[in-house]
């Protein structure tokens, strides 16, 4: 009814945020286990009758799209939806980020912090933010007087006590990889572990490591070696 109420020129484009609790995936919402797939036929019907519909489903993994049945029926959405994935942040991306929060804190990072931190947290925009966090507390706890100077050997000097209080975070970071792709988590292991032969030998498989490549946690070198 309201697309019939916008001009014929509008274009319209729903957003589905947090796509896991409104589908079979939902803890609490129980009913998405049999609603999911005539709430999003629906859909499809209202699109194939009004083109200018489109829509765009974000969450914290692609999983609702890659199954191909849900409880038994076609899953509407498979195959027909296209996936990104937010990686983690590039270094002038993450030197942005620093400045700009930095500036208003009167901390500076200067480029050999920024890339220490960007090698350490691997850009995670979480990590990142976190561990920056837990140097403005110790400069308060400390009462260092701003503005200050974050350097490569402070940010050294202070890893174990800053990685200590990211435990909890880490666990976090891949708690999603390891409830929805075991598979791909234990080869992330693996690897994390210097098993490398083992875990270039299931690396082979078709799609065995194909998240933790757009999750943009491992890379390959010339001649594969992880």
């Amino acid at each position: 009814n309201i697309l019939k109420k916008l001009p014929d020129d509008s274009l319209v484009c729903l957003v589905f945020d947090e796509i896991e609790y409104i589908s079979p995936l939902a803890k609490l919402d129980t009913h998405w286990a049999t609603e999911f797939v005539p709430f999003w036929q629906t859909l499809w019907g209202a699109q194939s009758q009004v083109r200018r519909l489109s829509f765009v489903i974000a969450g914290v993994n692609p999983n609702i799209v890659e199954a191909d049945t849900v409880q038994g029926v076609q899953n509407p959405v498979f195959g027909i939806v296209n996936s990104r994935y937010v990686t983690g942040f590039k270094k002038d991306e993450l030197r942005a980020l620093l400045r700009f929060f930095g500036k208003r804190m009167g901390i500076r990072f200067n480029e050999e912090a920024i890339t220490y931190l960007h090698n350490r947290y691997g850009g995670h925009p979480l990590l990142s933010r976190m561990a920056c966090s837990f140097i403005h507390s110790s400069l308060n706890e400390e009462r260092v007087d701003r503005p200050f100077e974050v350097n490569l050997n402070y940010l050294e000097k202070t890893e174990d006590q800053r990685d200590s209080s990211l435990t909890y975070y880490c666990r976090h970071a891949v708690s999603e990889l390891k409830e929805f792709y075991a598979e791909e988590y234990q080869l992330l292991e693996d690897l994390s572990s210097k098993q490398i032969i083992d875990f270039m030998d299931f690396s082979m498989l078709p799609n065995s490591v194909k998240h933790l490549e757009e999750y943009g946690l491992i890379k390959f070198d010339s001649v594969k070696k992880p």
